[in-house]
């Protein structure tokens, strides 16, 4: 089928918007993004956003290649598409370690805010225990947001990889 790649990408994007739409629709996506006051699980979304794009072009340009072939010779090939394929595997790797450094920010905010020793009465346990489930909030959302976000790039990059790969093995060079 001429556009086999380029339907199953769509279909995959479908899912994923609708996945979107539904997290939205639930108020999920205003809680992830309010909980995180350092702002890092909206670095990854916008990182995550330039490297669907940057896939889902490469994608559309390697159907064109599977229709109208390329005019690379394969060694040629090989380095353009890694040339291409890099920076979105580059960001796929960014989004989860960002969401690790989330992680540990957290952590950070949870733990250095803890003052032991005048933890004597009711209120002052309850104002330090909403210091440490603030730290964790963010800790736990940035890590969720990283991880899901690496994850769907990733399930995109795959698509480009077997593209890739069935040009070099139907010779559409």
């Amino acid at each position: 089928m001429k556009d086999a790649l380029l339907i199953r990408y769509s279909i995959f994007l479908i899912a994923v918007f609708s996945g979107i739409f539904l997290a939205q629709d639930q108020g999920l996506i205003r809680l992830i993004l309010s909980s995180d006051q350092s702002y890092i699980s909206e670095a990854i979304v916008v990182l995550w956003i330039i490297g669907m794009g940057m896939c889902s072009y490469r994608i559309i340009e390697a159907n064109r290649w599977l229709d109208v072939g390329i005019g690379y010779r394969r060694k040629e090939f090989e380095v353009v598409s890694q040339r291409h394929w890099g920076p979105i595997d580059i960001i796929g790797r960014l989004l989860f370690r960002l969401g690790l450094v989330g992680t540990v920010y957290g952590f950070w905010v949870a733990l250095s805010g803890l003052d032991l020793e005048h933890l004597t009465d009711n209120a002052t346990i309850a104002q330090e225990i909403g210091i440490l489930m603030g730290g964790m909030q963010i800790a736990i959302v940035t890590t969720l947001v990283g991880a899901v976000t690496n994850i769907i790039l990733v399930m995109g990059l795959r698509f480009l990889e077997g593209a890739y790969q069935k040009i070099l093995a139907e010779e559409y060079l």
